[in-house]
């Protein structure tokens, strides 16, 4: 190698560049040749000091228990639930799918939800029992006008939650200190954030998993008895910095060939409402037996994803990255299947594409079990043991 390529592998965030570049071949609907794919693989491997890191550690064995979860016998009728969320996931983007998945879902199970912008005038504000704050994007780089919105709201509702979307994110226990004193608790997903006295730096917490909502877009893609999706992987999901791990996963497979489906998906402006680009993922995400899902963020951390909820209650298989904090919701082999090494991973995606039926006990358990502790219905039921 010469001293100037040398020279620039040392100074260039060459990763970055090839992630960008990843996402534009698949922008135009191109299907990665096998060689290219395994040339970036090969130099990733030469050249990327994380490219062994960001593949799964083995399980320590200790599975947790699932968790049981506090909730009412029937959830209170017209229960109502303010949401302060952000639009959309950056300016210029389409409308982030959170707010109307949240009030799409429990609206359809009896509660009445609303979907507020921060900035209305909150003298106007009627009272909820339930308030839904999205605090990493609300008044963010501001302190003082956060602190002052959730004051005002706190005089508005029986029940002021954070919401905690990106626990991997920087700053949380920050935030989470700045204003406990406001907040009743916060709702999260991943329980190892959960101290020893069950909460999240000091503050009262609920860790369950966010309702899926959309319950009409969900029905037309729901597995339907009788009518199997075709056979197959497909990973349907965005390949950014901040998850980058999935990018050498994904080299690993596609180096093989149609052996999987893979789809690069973006938060670009679509022109469409939330329900609209959300029905699009879902026929995608759908249209396969199995569906991959990968948990590895950049700073190491392994967090729960929607995708993990869409896919069971989609009702096709999920084949998911391994992590300890799943087995608190799922039991892998029993109600997913589960990988941490590429070569296991290929072996079931060549068994999904050619014998996917041998896993139909798996897919309708997984299905099942979600129905019955993690539907919409359920979500609402825990949400109501808070008042």
């Amino acid at each position: 190698m010469s001293s100037e390529v040398a020279d620039l592998l040392d100074r260039a965030d060459l990763r970055k560049y090839q992630l960008a570049a990843f996402r534009e071949y698949f922008r135009e609907n191109k299907v990665m040749d096998p060689g290219i794919a395994k040339g970036l693989l090969m130099f990733s491997k030469e050249f990327d000091p994380k490219f062994s890191w960001a593949f799964s550690e083995a399980s320590t064995g200790q599975q947790p228990r699932l968790r049981e979860f506090e909730k009412v016998t029937q959830a209170s009728p017209g229960i109502s639930i303010s949401i302060f969320f952000r639009h959309k996931f950056y300016p210029g983007s389409r409308p982030h799918d959170l707010p109307y998945r949240f009030a799409s879902g429990l609206d359809s199970v009896g509660a009445k939800c609303s979907i507020l912008d921060p900035d209305i005038d909150l003298q106007e504000l009627g009272y909820s029992d339930i308030t839904f704050v999205d605090d990493t994007h609300i008044h963010r780089k501001d302190e003082k006008s956060k602190r002052n919105f959730l004051e005002s709201i706190r005089k508005k509702t029986k029940k002021l939650v954070m919401l905690e979307m990106d626990p991997w994110g920087a700053g949380l226990e920050r935030r989470i200190k700045s204003n406990k004193d406001i907040y009743d608790l916060v709702w999260a997903m991943s329980p190892d954030l959960l101290d020893q006295d069950d909460k999240i730096f000091g503050l009262d917490a609920s860790v369950m998993l966010f309702p899926c909502g959309a319950p009409d877009v969900f029905a037309r893609h729901r597995y339907q008895k009788g009518s199997a999706p075709a056979q197959g992987l497909k990973f349907c999901g965005g390949v950014e910095e901040f998850n980058f791990p999935r990018y050498f996963w994904l080299l690993s497979i596609l180096e093989r060939g149609d052996l999987f489906d893979v789809q690069v998906t973006n938060h670009d402006q679509d022109n469409r409402t939330a329900a609209d680009s959300f029905d699009g993922y879902l026929f995608s995400l759908s249209d396969r037996y199995g569906c991959l899902n990968f948990l590895k963020r950049s700073t190491g951390e392994k967090i729960l994803v929607g995708r993990t909820s869409d896919a069971l209650n989609l009702g096709v298989l999920l084949v998911q990255e391994q992590a300890d904090i799943v087995s608190a919701y799922l039991r892998p082999g029993e109600h997913f299947l589960e990988f941490s090494d590429p070569q296991r991973l290929i072996e079931i995606g060549e068994m999904l594409k050619f014998n996917p039926k041998e896993f139909e006990e798996i897919r309708l358990s997984g299905e099942q079990f979600f129905q019955a502790n993690y539907s919409d219905r359920e979500v609402l039921k825990h949400i109501c043991s808070w008042l």
